[in-house]
């Protein structure tokens, strides 16, 4: 009697664990993709909050709210650098400063839309109050955007951070 000496997989054993390996991968990608996304889109909502936080901070300082650029009508995009008393109390009072907060990671928008433009916008309205905002395009109702003529501008602080995640939520279309 010959004795067999198998000392590994055979070839069909191979492809099948390497299929169903495949399926799995297949599987598992849109769920890790879909959360990936999610957590972007909370990272700049926290860090919308935290520039807005740092700009409101700002305006206690009786030296910086007197250059404060109270009363913007249009959507701003958030300077990189510390240009006047207001900006540099905003710039010390970020971790990182104003630079560490300038880009976006989301870049679509769970409801469709996809994110048009790669840094934060602002406005201040005449009562001290900031929004915090990012250029989009696509299927984003009126109802939840403000248009600044160049593009719509979603508003995620402090009103619209759900919407990030698709759920519809109520806002008001102009300061």
């Amino acid at each position: 009697m010959k004795k067999m000496n198998n000392k590994g997989f055979s070839l069909v054993e191979l492809i099948i664990v390497i299929a169903i390996m495949a399926i799995l991968a297949g599987a598992l990608a849109p769920a890790l993709i879909k959360y990936i996304a999610k957590s972007r889109r909370s990272s700049d909502v926290n860090n919308g909050g935290t520039i807005q936080s740092s700009m409101q901070t700002a305006l206690s300082d009786e030296e910086a709210s007197a250059v404060a650029p109270y009363n913007t009508t249009s959507w701003k995009a958030l300077p990189t650098s510390a240009t006047d008393l207001y900006w540099k109390a905003v710039d010390e009072d970020l971790s990182g400063g104003l630079k560490a907060f300038q880009k976006l990671k989301t870049t679509k928008l769970a409801g469709g839309g996809k994110v048009k433009g790669k840094n934060f916008v602002w406005m201040m309205s005449a009562n001290d109050a900031v929004y915090i905002g990012m250029e989009v395009s696509g299927s984003i109702s009126t109802s939840k955007a403000t248009d600044p003529g160049a593009g719509q501008i979603l508003e995620i602080i402090p009103d619209l951070s759900d919407q990030l995640d698709g759920k519809n939520t109520q806002s008001r279309t102009s300061i």
